[in-house]
């Protein structure tokens, strides 16, 4: 992607977002009441890891709170926003935790379909990340922070956004995908963003994928698609069309979220909510050639918004709804081009996605062109066998059967199936096992829960060639790796981590075998010390244990629990007591309570054994 061009950045000067004020407000609060510094700028981390400075306008502290104030600068951009006072109030807690709640002039949800739940306050996740990485950086062990946001006068410009309509009461919404506001101003904003069809072009790009915004941007990047041939286009999808007509560009795909995608099925090419909206009109149309009840239709005309559609959709079986209105975007797209230039060789493709990343729909051009650029071209692949349905009264819906799902590339579900009984397995994650293509993970979890039809790849202890598995088929397939216990605690999830792309990876935690003993225990296992003895070195083992009042320990041969007690015993230790959980879950578990020293001449083979050793 091309950054402004210094002619245009001359001309316009981001601001920064609600979401950033809050973060840097919070930063300052805290400062002041930790350390009694009263800051008169902060540093915040956005996002995508860069920095912004944010001037605080003032501090002050009153009955064991801190208040910063900080003034919201949204550039040149035409924000309701500008120039109105973000405050929050911090109080110290007593527990290692952050809560953020929303105050004075900050809205609370009362409609599904939004970021945020119902019924809490309108601080989107992203502003809720920076709020905490920014108080965090401060806060000393064992303590935590309530952090209230407040917008003064939240409630009157409230009146003036969407929010009213999407069920938002009581103030504004504290926002921000990238924490930095960029100026919209129509002609100097289009300069800025032609420089991106140059430099494609430049490249040697002749197949462009166009896409309103980052989130558009990250989820063709998971696909596979070149970061240098995704032009975004903002709002202005047909001024960026028209431009690409200037251009030896032979294809254009186009992608987003279905609130965007489905203005452009109607034929609105600049997708601002001030300039048209028919999005509720065009899917109860198309719903309604497709079979919709009366009924359904009114179901859909009182939606909150296009997102809230998903699940009403899939309730109905009208998932076909959204492959016609992909066919219909190309279409609409065709008819602008023939208008307005003499070009006839540019193939167009539409795919449109939910706010989860999931692929809604798509036609066949969006298919073949997404293959072509992705590199896929010469990739036989039976999950994705197109189909093109029967007309639906009109010559130009051609849409994909719905049936045949698009692959789910983006994502590698890691699914923690918990310490061995299938009785203990969540039902997210046998949902997430149940849609898999291919299943990853040790051989008595395959056996396990794999079905007719999945591919099944044994991990062993070439992690590197596992790591290559899971890169070549998500290309193409649904992936899902299985780790015994909880994903968090010792298990593949953290070589993936550390090796792959966070955003191409999903964990659905699991009940570790650890939870099931201190179960059995009758304790709470937050204050042990947890080691595992699976592959890993004894050293320091001994002083680690002298250490702890209390440490679980995940043992493996050679290091049965019997070779443990002999070794710490050798290295001096007092004749402790032990607790051990043999085959957790399982008919034959079996607990046993003993010494140290009892344990160090015991015959049992203690294979799949949790160990928790006292020393207190």
């Amino acid at each position: 992607m091309s950054e402004l061009s210094p002619e245009a950045a001359k001309k316009l000067k981001n601001g920064y977002s609600t979401g950033s004020c809050a973060a840097a407000a919070s930063h300052a609060a805290l400062a002041q009441l930790l350390f009694q510094q009263e800051l008169q700028q902060v540093n915040i981390e956005l996002p995508d890891g860069e920095t912004i400075n944010i001037p605080i306008k003032g501090v002050f502290v009153n009955n064991g709170k801190a208040t910063a104030e900080v003034i919201k600068d949204a550039g040149d951009d035409p924000d309701v926003t500008h120039g109105i006072s973000i405050l929050a109030t911090v109080e110290l807690l007593d527990e290692a935790l952050v809560r953020i709640e929303g105050g004075q002039g900050v809205g609370r949800v009362t409609k599904p379909g939004l970021a945020v739940k119902v019924g809490e306050a309108a601080i989107n996740p992203v502003p809720q990340a920076m709020i905490r990485g920014a108080v965090q950086k401060l806060l000393p062990p064992g303590k935590g922070v309530k952090v209230v946001i407040s917008v003064p006068q939240g409630e009157e410009i409230a009146r003036r956004t969407m929010n009213p309509r999407l069920g938002i009461e009581g103030g504004i919404s504290i926002l921000g995908t990238s924490g930095i506001v960029r100026p919209m101003s129509e002609e100097a904003f289009l300069a800025s963003l032609r420089p991106q069809l140059d430099q494609a072009i430049a490249l040697g790009y002749r197949e462009l994928l166009f896409t309103p915004g980052r989130m558009g941007e990250r989820q063709a990047k998971a696909m596979g698609i070149a970061a240098d041939c995704i032009i975004q286009t903002s709002n202005y999808i047909g001024a960026m069309i028209q431009q690409a007509l200037q251009q030896d560009v032979k294809s254009i795909l186009l992608m987003g979220h279905i609130g965007k995608m489905i203005k452009v099925a109607a034929g609105i090419f600049n997708t601002h909510s001030h300039i048209a909206d028919a999005r509720r009109e065009t899917l109860a149309a198309h719903a309604a050639m497709l079979g919709a009840s009366p009924e359904t239709v009114r179901e859909i005309m009182q939606l909150n918004n296009i997102e809230a559609s998903v699940a009403l959709i899939k309730g109905h079986r009208l998932e076909r709804a959204y492959y016609s209105i992909a066919a219909s975007a190309t279409q609409r797209v065709n008819d602008f081009i023939v208008a307005n230039s003499d070009r006839d060789d540019i193939k167009v493709g539409t795919m449109l996605y939910a706010l989860n990343g999931e692929i809604l729909g798509y036609d066949e051009a969006g298919l073949q062109l997404w293959r072509k650029m992705s590199g896929r071209d010469d990739q036989p692949n039976q999950a994705i066998k197109l189909e093109v349905a029967a007309k639906q009264g009109h010559s130009s819906l051609q849409a994909a059967d719905p049936k045949e799902r698009f692959p789910e590339l983006h994502t590698v579900k890691v699914v923690g199936t918990g310490p061995g009984d299938p009785a203990y397995i969540s039902p997210l994650a046998l949902e997430a096992i149940r849609s898999a293509e291919v299943l990853i993970g040790a051989r008595r979890l395959l056996d396990c829960f794999a079905e007719l039809g999945q591919e099944k790849i044994a991990v062993d202890r070439d992690l590197a060639a596992v790591l290559k598995h899971i890169e070549d088929k998500r290309r193409d397939h649904r992936v899902v790796v299985l780790v015994s216990g909880d994903t968090g605690i010792y298990s593949l999830a953290d070589y993936l981590v550390k090796h792959m792309d966070h955003e191409v990876l999903e964990f659905i935690p699991g009940i570790s075998s650890l939870q099931v003993m201190f179960a059995r225990l009758k304790r709470p296992w937050q204050e042990a010390q947890i080691l595992s003895m699976h592959g890993r070195s004894h050293e320091g083992l001994a002083r680690l244990i002298q250490s702890a009042p209390l440490t679980a320990l995940f043992t493996g041969a050679p290091w049965t629990p019997p070779v443990i007690a002999q070794y710490l015993l050798a290295q001096g230790l007092p004749d402790l007591q032990v607790a051990l959980g043999k085959d957790l879950s399982y008919p034959e578990e079996k607990l046993v309570y003993c010494s140290l020293q009892a344990l160090s001449s015991d015959t049992d083979d203690y294979m799949n054994t949790v160990m928790v050793i006292f020393n207190a």
